[in-house]
């Protein structure tokens, strides 16, 4: 479970990212909103890349300054495992063997995706390969916490539907991921979304009903989050509203978007 309370988060104590962020998540979970946002920068706070200037942000009860000796949290940052010097199979053999697992779990999930280039160091291979050899160094075993930061980026169309495929298989743990492909995230079964924009993060919505969210201006009764700034105000809504959320295609419109339309 990830538990934030009163949190502000970033990578300097003078400019917080993301502001004042309340939630709990206990069950697989998409954040999806334009870069620079803050989904990343969510993820690094637990990681213990980017700092909590204030607030209280734990992971399973215990405080993120305090995971660093956690066991049960895995990450697909494909940076973490370039430490390991060596080719693909000896990255498998190691992490397997760290992390209590087999190498054909391994093995087998990269098969899955066409993956055929064990003999090669990480910087061989391809943007696609290396996603996809993150992807299965973080979900081969069976961690309580899974952080996947755009799991879908550089892998080509039959690939992102596999990785879907391999999402909404049950397992025992959590996934909190973040991605762009609004198309994708309706796929996902069960799954609870966030949208993180303006330093905020608002949700939970139902991510297989994202098609179902519209953006409103103004206050709107019943409204399932309010996005509120200094020049406008947004609800977004589930099944009637003014603006088809999904209507903005990619995520990375979204703020152009909302601006236009509050504006207007």
């Amino acid at each position: 479970m990830i538990r934030a309370k009163n949190v502000f988060i970033g990578y300097s104590d003078t400019r917080p990212i993301l502001r004042n962020i309340n939630l709990e998540i206990n069950k697989n979970s998409v954040l999806i909103g334009p870069n620079g946002s803050g989904k990343t920068t969510f993820i690094n706070a637990i990681l213990g890349i980017a700092k909590v200037i204030k607030g209280e942000l734990t992971v399973f009860n215990k405080e993120v300054s305090k995971l660093r000796n956690f066991i049960g949290i895995s990450s697909n940052n494909i940076d973490f495992y370039k430490i390991i010097l060596g080719k693909v199979k000896d990255i498998i053999r190691i992490y397997a063997s760290l992390n209590n697992t087999s190498d054909e779990s391994i093995i087998s999930f990269l098969k899955f995706f066409n993956f055929d280039s064990f003999n090669n160091k990480i910087n061989e291979l391809s943007l696609g390969q290396q996603k996809i050899l993150g992807n299965a160094l973080a979900l081969s075993f069976n961690s309580k916490l899974a952080l996947l930061d755009e799991p879908f980026e550089n892998l080509d169309p039959l690939r992102r539907l596999k990785m879907v495929k391999v999402l909404n298989q049950k397992r025992d743990g959590i996934v909190l991921l973040t991605t762009h492909e609004m198309d994708l995230v309706k796929r996902l079964k069960g799954w609870d979304l966030y949208l993180v924009y303006n330093g905020s993060i608002y949700g939970p919505f139902n991510a297989e009903k994202v098609n179902s969210l519209y953006v409103n201006k103004g206050k709107v009764d019943k409204a399932l989050a309010i996005i509120d700034t200094n020049t406008y105000c947004i609800s977004i809504t589930e099944g009637n509203g003014e603006l088809p959320l999904s209507s903005i295609g990619d995520i990375e419109n979204l703020e152009v978007i909302i601006n236009d339309y509050g504006n207007d």
